[in-house]
C-alpha cells in the first residue's frame, strides 16, 4: 500500500503462538520497532508505555500509528513479542509517496 507523506497509518500485526496457532492476547511486551527512510534513526514503540494497544476486538491483534511526516521513501516496522518461550515477529513496508505541491 502507498500513502502521501504526512499521513498517519495505522499499523497493525496479528500475533499468533508458533505452537498453538492461537491469538495471543495476553503478552506481556510488544515492541515494534520502525525503520523511517534514511537518514533518520529507527525508534521503538512499546505495549507498556501505550506506543501500542491492544485491540480487544481482534484476538491477537496490535496496533499502533506511525507519522509519515519526517520522511517519504519506503518505511519499515516490526512487531515482536514472546510466546512460549519463542520470539513472534511480524515485519512489513510501507511505501510513503513525497506530497504533491501546487505551484503558486
Amino acid at each position: 500500500m502507498s500513502y502521501v507523506q504526512g499521513t498517519i497509518v495505522q499499523v497493525w500485526a496479528d500475533l499468533e503462538d508458533p505452537d498453538t496457532g492461537l491469538a495471543i492476547d495476553d503478552a506481556d511486551e510488544v515492541v515494534l520497532v520502525v525503520t523511517p527512510p534514511a537518514p533518520l534513526p529507527a525508534y521503538i514503540r512499546q505495549l507498556s508505555d501505550a506506543g501500542v494497544v491492544h485491540q480487544e476486538e481482534t484476538p491477537g491483534r496490535y496496533m499502533a500509528e506511525i507519522d509519515t511526516t519526517p520522511a517519504y521513501g519506503t518505511w519499515r516496522y516490526q512487531f515482536s513479542t514472546e510466546a512460549g518461550g519463542k520470539r513472534v515477529v511480524k515485519r512489513a513496508d510501507l511505501n510513503v509517496a513525497k506530497a504533491l505541491v501546487a505551484a503558486p
